[in-house]
């Protein structure tokens, strides 16, 4: 293996989420090959990135720590991320939270006074768990105002870059529009909740079209934005799309959609107190489940969000 070719495979698999056994080893095998060569803390974090996406806390650790100690930024922001979600606990020697707060000010602020086209995403994910931390007041004093204050500006630059990147959707946009939507239900403006939380959902919906790595905890955020939206607005007062259907398996139900022109049912019921699906002569055991493990053929649903319609509810 040479540069080129190393660089080659690492572009190939580079939007590829789901992989293989001999599509992961093929990458992984790049990635190292390169680090080896041009030690580039881009691909320890891009390395890092594929053992988080297959939940191996350790290697991915252990890449993103190298990045750090090379003082790149952005591994200053996944370390903390990781600590803050409990994923170290495997891990003996690992930054503690005020260390990871440390890490994540230090991300924000080396991006903070570039140029909004020149910020990279870490910098508005970084933003958006600083923010929340001072509402939790968890390894920081609680400080209500510096959190709105945050959001707000954040809610500008976000928006901001998100309408100048097309392609992909790897901004924190619907964390921050789902963090605003409270602060504006709590000023009493319901109408622009509403309209944040629908462009908060659609914006996750086309980014699982292509990325489903993080579906499971996206998931969880889509099932807050649904269920929320659905407490502004009456459900069938926009049209009836894939995730609408968190708010659907509240309550039993049968539901049609079409694909290509062929119905596909989905059931949901009760069973002792929790919601199970059934689809496609499988059962899930809760809608996360559902969204994030069902397919149609090879595809998974969320692939599949923009070839998807009609849906026909019955409850």
């Amino acid at each position: 293996m040479d540069v080129r070719e190393a660089e080659r495979i690492v572009t190939k698999y580079y939007d590829k989420t789901i992989l293989d056994e001999s599509a992961f080893f093929e990458v992984t095998e790049a990635l190292n090959f390169l680090i080896e060569v041009e030690n580039d803390p881009y691909c320890m974090i891009t390395l890092g990135g594929f053992y988080s996406a297959n939940r191996n806390w350790a290697l991915a650790y252990k890449y993103y720590e190298m990045a750090r100690k090379l003082d790149y930024k952005w591994a200053y922001y996944c370390i903390a991320e990781m600590t803050l979600k409990g994923t170290f606990d495997t891990i003996s020697d690992h930054p503690d939270e005020k260390t990871a707060f440390q890490y994540l000010i230090t991300a924000y602020k080396s991006e903070k006074e570039k140029d909004d086209d020149n910020k990279n995403v870490f910098y508005y994910q970084s933003g958006y768990i600083i923010a929340c931390l001072y509402k939790q007041g968890r390894c920081v004093k609680q400080n209500i105002h510096k959190y709105h204050y945050m959001i707000e500006e954040l809610y500008c630059e976000v928006t901001a870059a998100a309408e100048k990147d097309t392609v992909y959707c790897d901004y924190p946009l619907p964390d921050i529009y789902y963090e605003l939507s409270e602060i504006r239900i709590s000023e009493g403006k319901k109408e622009e909740a509403a309209r944040l939380l629908i462009t908060a959902k659609n914006y996750i919906a086309k980014r699982h079209t292509y990325n489903t790595a993080e579906g499971c905890l996206e998931n969880s955020l889509m099932q807050k934005i649904v269920l929320k939206l659905y407490s502004l607005i009456k459900f069938g007062d926009i049209d009836v799309e894939l995730y609408d259907l968190y708010y659907v398996f509240q309550q039993p139900a049968n539901v049609y959609l079409k694909l290509k022109g062929k119905a596909y049912n989905v059931i949901s019921t009760k069973q002792v107190g929790k919601t199970a699906i059934y689809f496609e002569n499988k059962w899930y055991s809760s809608p996360i489940d559902f969204f994030y493990n069902a397919k149609i053929g090879e595809k998974y649903l969320m692939e599949l969000y923009d070839e998807l319609y009609d849906f026909e509810v019955k409850q």
